[in-house]
């Protein structure tokens, strides 16, 4: 039997609840227990709506923790984790909802309005809400749940997630990930990476696509690693984080913007994955010692 994905994280972290999973830019922190806990409220919550192993959840939400927490806990409960471009409109938002069929839909406050009359012509049974700050109906609704929740089991065919593809070449497609190809994939960078004990992720992507969600936080997750969550990209407080922290994931665009700052250098970064695009021509600054940190692209990570 196929572990489920979350059993994996979990496994890595057991020993380590106490400590700091999550430290956001403004200061908040999360121990790998409060995502343990949390994503157990969830999930309790999401069976309790009647949802069973298949059933969609769709979030269109900007990036915050309790977003990372609803996808760990649609892992725990076997329900299928849909994540939609924040800039996604009206007619696109009917094309995915008609088509993934979702049971639950998560929104951002300031558009839940009108996503409430869409979701209740298509026929999606609940909307829900979870803004930037962390709060919403879904925090509300979950908060009176029991923390504990035993993982549903996950076979070969188990889905984990649908991601949509960016339609540049025709109508976007549902790309869909069981437990077994994420678990491979994050199994696998984190072995050919070379993740270390004491390693930090600088998470300065959105977690609506592959590699903000997946690869990065599948890693830091597999090595009970803490993450400093950016809300969003600064090119400042990532290289800032970059001097005390020994591996950051972003994209070639921020990595460069980073490396043309003055008087950067990356010192302590020991790696910088630049996401499956092919990097732009940067030229980080050497440290004192001479040496730049190691940069590394890869291609069809999620393949």
């Amino acid at each position: 039997m196929t572990q489920n994905l979350y059993t994996h994280f979990h496994n890595a972290f057991a020993a380590h609840l106490a400590e700091v999973a999550i430290e956001t830019d403004d200061n908040q922190r999360w121990t790998f227990g409060d995502l343990h806990a949390q994503s157990g409220q969830m999930a309790n919550w999401l069976q309790s709506l009647g949802l069973k192993a298949g059933d969609r959840a769709m979030v269109q939400v900007e990036k915050s923790v309790p977003a990372l927490v609803f996808y760990l806990a649609c892992l725990r409960a076997g329900v299928v984790y849909v994540p939609l471009n924040t800039a996604h409109q009206a007619a696109e938002l009917a094309y995915f909802m008609e088509n993934a069929g979702p049971t639950v839909f998560v929104a951002d406050p300031t558009k839940a309005e009108g996503l409430q009359t869409l979701a209740t012509r298509i026929g999606v049974p609940h909307l829900v809400t979870l803004g930037a700050d962390g709060k919403g109906s879904l925090i509300d609704a979950t908060e009176g749940q029991p923390s504990e929740h035993q993982a549903i089991e996950a076979n070969l065919d188990t889905l984990a997630a649908i991601l949509y593809t960016s339609g540049t070449t025709g109508r976007s497609k549902g790309a869909q990930l069981t437990h077994n190809n994420l678990a491979s994939n994050a199994l696998t960078l984190h072995q050919l990476w070379g993740w270390q004990a004491g390693d930090v992720l600088i998470h300065a992507l959105p977690i609506f696509h592959v590699h903000g969600l997946f690869v990065a936080c599948h890693c830091a997750l597999l090595n009970a690693s803490k993450m400093l969550w950016m809300s969003r990209f600064n090119p400042s407080r990532r290289w800032t984080g970059c001097h005390r922290q020994r591996s950051s994931w972003a994209c070639p665009r921020s990595t460069c913007a980073c490396c043309r700052r003055r008087n950067s250098t990356t010192t302590a970064a020991r790696t910088c994955a630049c996401s499956s695009a092919v990097r732009p021509p940067c030229s980080p600054r050497p440290s004192a010692s001479g040496k730049s940190a190691r940069a590394t692209p890869f291609s069809n990570a999620m393949a």
